[in-house]
């Protein structure tokens, strides 16, 4: 009994340093499929970190390009206008400039009526005061001056005082003030007793 007695316990001596170590190492090493999770899990997260980080910088790039293609639509309308402005109709252009001026010459006349004459002009004038200015398109006169005449100094002081007089002149048609104030040459024409008509409403003068 005391043989046998003593044979199981070398038995369970002899082994139980084996299955402690088996234990151990249960507990050191984690099995080969936890550490393929823990790795898969690893990446997936750094692949959503990676996203995160460059989507800001999709949206800035996104964001030069949209403010890009704003800037040339904004050149190409600019582009259009210009185009248009640079061929358009010429006869179309001195249509205009014939009615405004008529239109202008029509507010003079009411606006200085004592130095219009309603008949005829006389066969052999006075002067002819040829006056160059320039007209916004809220109708404001920009600037005004002699350009040319017989060297009558009242009648040139008489045709600038009539136009200056006559503002706001008459706003000129869009067509015309596109690029700016619109410069515009009109002739007055005075009689002996030195009052004027103005050539684009005037008469036909009296023959000789």
């Amino acid at each position: 009994m005391k043989i046998t007695h003593l044979l199981v316990m070398a038995v369970l001596l002899g082994s139980g340093p084996s299955f402690g170590a088996d234990e151990a190492s249960g507990r050191s090493d984690p099995p080969a499929d936890r550490q393929i999770a823990h790795a898969g899990k690893t990446k997936q997260k750094g692949a959503v970190k990676a996203k995160a980080a460059a989507t800001p910088k999709a949206k800035t790039k996104k964001t030069k390009k949209s403010k890009k293609t704003s800037a040339k639509i904004k050149n190409a309308d600019k582009a259009a206008v210009e185009t248009e402005q640079e061929t358009a109709d010429p006869a179309a252009i001195a249509a205009a400039t014939d009615l405004y001026k008529k239109a202008l010459a029509e507010k003079v006349v009411q606006t200085s009526p004592t130095k219009v004459y309603a008949e005829r002009p006389q066969a052999l004038l006075r002067s002819v005061v040829v006056l160059k200015f320039s007209v916004d398109a809220e109708g404001k006169l920009v600037q005004s001056a002699v350009l040319r005449s017989n060297r009558d100094r009242t009648t040139e002081a008489t045709a600038l005082d009539s136009l200056r007089a006559a503002q706001p002149l008459p706003k000129p048609p869009a067509i015309l003030v596109r690029r700016g104030p619109i410069e515009l040459y009109e002739s007055w024409l005075f009689n002996n007793d030195g009052r004027f008509q103005i050539r684009s409403t005037a008469l036909q003068q009296i023959n000789r």
